[in-house]
């Protein structure tokens, strides 16, 4: 990186040299020769950082304004990576780190070709990792070994899934792995009984990741006003479509699990009319979306549905998951109008998989890399309310019912802020998901550990949708008769 003279070599040097000391993060962003897993020790901790900061001053050492896009988000996205590691200390406190090596097994076991020596390699590596990672933990919060152990056994069935059906060459593998992740799964039920609630929390960064992270001047309490603008306007539309309807919701109808993954084939055929009716013609060529029962090692991450395409390659070749439904749950189960429509939009067309396709063919990596929430999930959630709004504009009870989703999320959001910003604590958190929000207090739990592991990124949905909306209105008052709104939606889509 010393002997980089420009952004392009600049940013080529670091990125290779990013997913030479995270193999487990090539490995998902779709590299399928890293036969090494990463590594946690102090050491290697360090490494990684240090890439990060010898890029940025490299960069800031030859940068000469004005920047481009990219060369602008890769500066923040640096920032971003070493305010993070500032922020949290030195100390490794996710107990998740000893399972991404196996997590990145269960992607590549996803593949139309299966590299089976590298799978089995890694899955060699599993208890070494494991035991690094137990000499290397510091205090972990409560909420965060919860989410481990779910995620634990989620793996357990993944490797035994693996062992029936990859016995030959991968069963003594798998049967190490699942060993070791038994004996960590022990080490940290022990650890439960004095584990705290309270995870690292610092307004600084709940500042950062509001204000420049997204390209905002917003600070912390302006987005929680935008939230609770939003959060009180569809509560008011519900109110009122509730009473045009007659019901609070729409009668919902029963299906199997085999019915509903079977009409998820129709419901993107007619989520693709749908974007060409917004006159978004332009679907790049060699993209493809699957259809698939979310495997279980990602079930804890795609509670319902989730789209996933590896962010290397030319071509856009999404899968789009589908997360089959409880075990205790046998036989028909509820569900509501529009609801597998609008999750094909979000997921697929032209939520995140045409975006995917849009941006990988007309933009720099660097824009799909930094992966802003609010233009993925904000363009995502729009899309869903422009099919709600064209699809569903004479059915006010599906109408009230996305409206009362869209303000639960709100609220959330709002939580989530007031978390990061140490105005509440986690336990309050979860009373307020408990009893304000009707949530079971498991799911609840779930649901704020994982917004302490992942910060903020929730805003986007509501914070980036509403900025969209309030952008195009602006070029439309601007440019009149001459707006041309695929044409704007085209320009969102780049940039995700």
């Amino acid at each position: 990186m010393e002997a980089a003279q420009d952004f392009k070599a600049l940013s080529e040097a670091w990125f290779e040299a990013s997913l030479s000391a995270d193999p487990d993060a090539a490995t998902q962003l779709g590299q399928g020769d890293r036969h090494e897993l990463t590594r946690y020790d102090a050491r290697s901790r360090r490494e990684r950082v240090l890439i990060d900061a010898l890029a940025l001053d490299r960069f800031r050492a030859f940068r000469r304004r004005p920047e481009t896009v990219e060369a602008d988000l890769f500066e923040r996205h640096l920032v971003a990576s070493l305010t993070e590691n500032l922020l949290s200390g030195p100390a490794l406190t996710d107990p998740g780190a000893a399972l991404w090596g196996v997590m990145a097994c269960g992607d590549l076991m996803e593949w139309e070709s299966i590299p089976i020596d590298v799978v089995a390699d890694r899955l060699r590596q599993v208890p070494e990792v494991v035991d690094e990672v137990r000499a290397e933990l510091g205090p972990s919060p409560r909420l965060w070994i919860e989410v481990t152990l779910t995620d634990i056994a989620g793996l357990l069935t993944f490797l035994e899934d693996l062992e029936r059906s990859h016995g030959n060459e991968l069963g003594p593998a798998a049967r190490q792995a699942a060993d070791a992740l038994r004996g960590y799964q022990a080490f940290l039920e022990a650890r439960l009984p004095t584990a705290g609630e309270v995870t690292d929390r610092d307004p600084r960064r709940a500042r950062f990741l509001v204000g420049p992270y997204q390209f905002s001047d917003r600070t912390p309490a302006q987005a929680a006003e935008v939230l609770l603008e939003e959060a009180y306007a569809s509560a008011d539309r519900w109110a009122e479509l509730s009473r045009m309807a007659g019901t609070p919701s729409p009668q919902p109808r029963d299906m199997t699990w085999e019915e509903y993954l079977a009409s998820c084939d129709g419901a993107l055929v007619r989520a693709r009319n749908f974007t060409r009716q917004l006159g978004l013609q332009d679907f790049p060529a060699g993209e493809t979306l699957v259809v698939r029962p979310t495997p279980s090692h990602l079930r804890s991450y795609f509670p319902s549905a989730g789209h996933v395409s590896p962010f290397l390659g030319k071509e856009a070749r999404g899968t789009f998951y589908l997360t089959p439904w409880p075990e205790a749950s046998t036989g028909a189960m509820p569900v509501r109008r529009g609801e597998l429509f609008l999750t094909a939009v979000h997921e697929g067309y032209p939520g995140h998989q045409l975006q995917d396709a849009i941006s990988r063919r007309d933009s720099h990596w660097m824009l799909r890399l930094y992966g802003s929430t609010e233009l993925v999930e904000g363009w995502a959630w729009h899309a869903e309310r422009l099919a709600l709004e064209a699809e569903y504009a004479g059915d006010p009870a599906t109408e009230a019912d996305w409206h009362s989703m869209n303000a639960h999320l709100a609220w959330q959001c709002v939580m989530e802020l007031c978390l990061e910003a140490r105005a509440i604590d986690e336990d309050q958190a979860i009373e307020f998901l408990v009893v304000c929000q009707g949530i079971e207090r498991p799911d609840a739990r779930a649901m704020v550990a994982s917004a302490t592991l992942n910060r903020l990124d929730s805003l986007g949905y509501i914070v980036g949708e509403r900025d969209i909306r309030r952008l195009k209105s602006g070029m439309e008052a601007k440019q009149g008769t001459g707006f041309d709104a695929a044409e704007f939606y085209q320009r969102v889509m780049r940039f995700g």
